[in-house]
């Protein structure tokens, strides 16, 4: 095998990589604005809205796989902000959302994972709907 052969691969776009890469951008220029719209203050019907969210994250998307062990309760913490935004503002959006940070922050491919991140946003959408948080 030639020398140059054995370096091949470092000409080779990796194209997933960048998908990925321009998915989360996007993700986070959304939840920024959403965050602007939001502001700093929570009704009760939204603080119980982030508590659900929190809970349901935990207890059934899960797509690390550590709900079983209490010292990793905190795994989830830094996305419960952007899930909630999103389903306060794109509630259409928050199933992609969900597999998005499934498959690009967690690079997890299970083989339910776009069924799971669904039936997760369907969940939230519902609970969100009831308080009158979002309109489906």
């Amino acid at each position: 095998m030639a020398a140059q052969d054995r370096f091949d691969y470092l000409d080779k776009p990796n194209f997933e990589y960048d998908c990925n890469i321009s998915m989360i951008e996007l993700l986070s220029r959304l939840e920024k604005q959403f965050s602007e719209q939001q502001g700093d203050v929570l009704s009760e019907k939204e603080k119980q809205l982030q508590d659900y969210i929190s809970e349901l994250i935990w207890t059934e998307w899960d797509p690390v796989g550590v709900n079983d062990i209490e010292e990793c309760r905190d795994e989830y913490y830094n996305y419960e902000s952007g899930i909630y935004l999103f389903s306060k503002y794109a509630p259409l959006e928050l199933s992609g959302y969900l597999y998005i940070l499934h498959i690009s922050y967690f690079d997890s491919l299970l083989d339910n994972n776009k069924e799971r991140c669904g039936i997760i946003a369907r969940k939230i959408n519902r609970y969100s709907s009831d308080l009158g948080i979002n309109a489906n």
